[in-house]
């Protein structure tokens, strides 16, 4: 039996959020799996200012978290971080259900969980 997905923020995760929802007037923070890499599944966050049919709502320290039905199958326990620096900081995504790729070198591949953000083939559909 699969386990239910469960998606929170960090406090900082949270307090950034919170400060582009309010400053975009948004309701919503879209979490999205955009596809596969050689370090895992690479994800996407937008803001949204709508709920759209097979949408799972999370909640964490006040913020709402849309999640679209065809990438909740790939997610498990999600956790989502972020990290200021001088050009403003950035959020990350980690999540349970990824993996890291075990590809080598030899293969043509980055060598397994290099977070190149490539793609090396490695345990991807076509």
């Amino acid at each position: 039996m699969a386990m239910e997905p469960e998606v929170t923020l960090t406090e900082q995760a949270a307090e950034a959020a919170l400060s582009h929802l309010t400053s975009s007037k948004a309701d919503y923070l879209r979490l999205f799996v955009r596809g596969k890499t050689c370090s895992g599944y690479a994800y996407g966050l937008v803001l949204d200012h709508a709920l759209e049919e097979g949408d799972t709502v999370f909640e964490s320290h006040d913020v709402k978290v849309l999640v679209d039905a065809m990438s909740l199958q790939y997610l498990e326990t999600v956790s989502i971080d972020f990290s200021p620096d001088v050009f403003g900081g950035g959020f990350s995504v980690t999540n349970s259900a990824s993996a890291a790729c075990s590809c080598s070198t030899e293969a043509g591949g980055c060598g397994g969980s290099c977070g190149c953000g490539g793609s090396c083939g490695c345990g991807q559909e076509s």
